[in-house]
């Protein structure tokens, strides 16, 4: 089956391609320290069908007020399950959100997650997040609470 490139060519054409790609450089967040908050946060499916960690923040202070910082973080199909369970529970942790993290099971670990986010919602927690880019991934963690 080939390709036909001419009809991509026509409904996605490269200089405005190569505009959308510079445009796309100059919004991407920098790697740094942000306050921020956390918006929302919910076990979901990537688009391979696998379980992923999704959590949104929204900083509160500096240049980039109101921008958004994503972590999403596959937890199934992976090479390693158990070690991305892990980390996924270090950084639930690391919310202190006073809820203990346990894994018992998929549906249980969702409500865990949502009862996280509830809770860090209602004591207006804070966090300084740290974005670092690690090859071609920009992960993002927890290095201080605020409250």
């Amino acid at each position: 089956m080939a390709i036909d490139f001419k009809k991509f060519n026509e409904q996605f054409p490269a200089d405005k391609m190569k505009s959308a790609m510079e445009e796309a450089k100059e919004n991407q967040l920098p790697d740094g320290e942000y306050t921020a908050r956390l918006e929302k946060m919910e076990l979901g499916e990537s688009s391979k069908h696998a379980l992923m960690l999704k959590a949104q923040f929204r900083i509160t202070e500096g240049e980039h007020k109101k921008q958004c910082i994503f972590k999403n973080q596959v937890l199934t199909g992976t090479k390693n399950d158990g070690f991305m369970l892990v980390k996924a529970n270090e950084f639930l942790e690391s919310l202190d959100s006073g809820i203990p993290v346990v894994f018992e099971d998929w549906e249980q670990y969702n409500d865990l997650i949502l009862d996280i986010a509830e809770a860090v919602q209602e004591d207006k927690l804070r966090y300084v997040v740290v974005l670092d880019t690690d090859g071609k991934y920009q992960n993002a963690d927890i290095a201080d609470i605020l409250e």
